[in-house]
């Protein structure tokens, strides 16, 4: 399985990835799919970022749909990304591609969730804003109690690579989770 690679994402800038919204997201799920072996759930996504946005306001306190709002219908996805969180926008860009190759039954649960963020960190380690990130999601997302016992580990669990014959950890979960979806 080839490697992910997000070299396009992190050099880019803020504006230039504004700019170019859609032809990025793109790019980001055709890389998640040759990394993943899936394909996306959705037949059709489109990414709109809102100028003067009023929902941000809404999703502060909802780290799971941080800085979105999703609409979706059928196999189609319209992600609108609220302009209050701009400097964001390369952690929620690649949130957003991950979970569209989650299952629909999985979009809100929040152990699919705490994965996919993980590996977000894990991608973007080199990011501006990923700290911030960081203390955002571990104050609302993670208890104190999972994070001093055992979010180091999943970081370093969720950081193995895959072997030709063997997927990663992160691979693996996917495949899981799209063959086992009444289990979870």
């Amino acid at each position: 399985m080839p490697p992910l690679n997000l070299e396009f994402l992190l050099n880019a800038s803020i504006g230039s990835i504004i700019s170019n919204l859609d032809k990025i997201f793109k790019n980001l799920l055709q890389e998640i799919k040759s990394y993943l072996n899936l394909v996306s759930i959705y037949s059709n996504v489109q990414v709109i970022f809102r100028r003067n946005d009023k929902v941000g306001d809404k999703q502060k306190n909802n780290i799971i749909n941080f800085g979105v709002e999703r609409i979706q219908k059928n196999k189609y996805l319209t992600i609108y990304i609220s302009n209050n969180y701009e400097k964001s926008i390369k952690i929620i860009l690649l949130r957003e591609a991950y979970k569209c190759f989650v299952p629909l039954e999985l979009q809100e649960n929040s152990v699919v969730n705490l994965f996919i963020d993980q590996k977000v960190e894990i991608d973007l380690h080199k990011s501006g804003f990923i700290e911030d990130w960081r203390d955002l999601r571990r104050k609302n997302l993670v208890s104190y109690d999972f994070m001093e016992a055992e979010f180091d580990r999943l970081e370093k669990f969720l950081k193995q690579g895959g072997t030709k014959n063997r997927p990663s950890p992160f691979q693996f979960f996917f495949s899981y989770i799209r063959e086992n979806v009444d289990l979870i």
